[in-house]
């Protein structure tokens, strides 16, 4: 399961709890925002999982290759104004 898929998921629980408090339907209201933390943590475990191993994959293939000194950093003349959602930090 990807990044969209969550996306897609939220978007279609985030309609639902609009429907619900629409019509007062408070229960189903909340049971939405259950949901909905639900995906979230679900989403952010599966990120964490992503980074973490990338960065032990990185770290590993640079010792391998030999080099002592990473310089971690968003590099100052790239321009920042026109990023988009993998752009930025999450």
């Amino acid at each position: 399961m990807g990044y969209f898929y969550f996306q897609k998921t939220i978007a279609g629980i985030d309609r639902l709890k609009a429907e619900a408090e629409k019509v007062q339907e408070f229960d189903a209201r909340e049971e939405a925002l259950r949901e909905r933390e639900r995906v979230f943590k679900r989403l952010y475990r599966i990120l964490l999982h992503h980074y973490r191993t990338l960065s032990s994959h990185s770290s590993k293939s640079l010792w391998q290759l030999g080099v002592s000194t990473v310089y971690l950093g968003y590099p100052y003349s790239i321009s920042q104004d026109k990023g988009n959602m993998f752009a930025s930090n999450i």
